[in-house]
């Protein structure tokens, strides 16, 4: 009866199975004992897994090698991805080689050019031209760009030019052209890739004298330059 219904057995101490004799011995405030009949029990320790057991180092090595499989996958992969990407940069980089509207202009013939404008005592027998322009060809309508102020810009970048071209060959600034002293038009290319030609010829940022009818090629767009020329009084012959 109670209070002596269960006791606590510490089993702490065992670290291996074996067979027990169980006697439990009850002395209470007055000096009187009494104690139970032995009952044998089986005493089972259970140890802990270790992760050094064999089974546990089996599933150890699968993990290892899953791990490692999938980081070699991964490298597979970022080495692809690169070589990829490194073979399509290397074919982008052939095909604007061989686009002849990214190449820098060679300039062989800016002499050549430069030799109608310096020419020893032809600056005094420029002529003041009136009303000079540029005349689109090709292009659908006809566009007209009047020459009317000392310096003008032409690019695709409407923040940097003061004309703007629609045509990818452009550049953000392409090309300048500039009225001297005398009157006389100069065209200068600035930089550009695809190039600024006079008669099929590049000029370079030093520039070249336009003369009328000129063809005056900005990228893939062409023009004529014109000077419209004063009308003769009537009666004038």
């Amino acid at each position: 009866m109670e209070p002596f219904n269960q006791f606590t057995w510490d089993l702490t101490p065992y670290e291996e199975s074996g067979s027990h004799t169980l006697r439990v011995e009850v002395t209470d405030t007055l000096g009187l004992s009494r104690s139970t009949i032995s009952t044998p029990v089986e005493l089972e320790v259970q140890y802990r897994p270790s992760l050094l057991a064999p089974a546990n180092l089996d599933r150890l090595s699968i993990l290892f090698v899953i791990l490692l499989a999938t980081a070699a996958l991964v490298m597979i992969l970022i080495f692809l991805s690169r070589r990829g990407w490194g073979s399509e940069t290397r074919r982008r980089k052939r095909k604007e080689d061989q686009d002849p509207v990214t190449q820098p202009v060679n300039i062989h013939q800016e002499a050549t050019l430069l030799r109608r404008q310096n020419t020893p005592g032809q600056g005094s027998n420029i002529k003041p031209i009136s009303s000079p322009r540029l005349v689109l060809q090709g292009e659908g309508s006809p566009a007209v760009i009047p020459l009317e102020v000392d310096e003008l810009t032409l690019g695709s970048d409407r923040r940097q030019a003061q004309i703007w071209l629609d045509s990818p060959s452009i550049d953000p600034l392409h090309a300048r052209i500039n009225l001297d002293e005398s009157g006389a038009v100069i065209i200068s290319d600035l930089g550009s890739v695809a190039g600024t030609w006079v008669n099929y010829t590049p000029i370079s940022s030093t520039g070249v004298r336009l003369e009328d009818g000129d063809l005056v090629r900005i990228g893939k767009m062409s023009f004529r330059f014109q000077v419209a020329q004063a009308e003769k009084p009537r009666g004038e012959f």
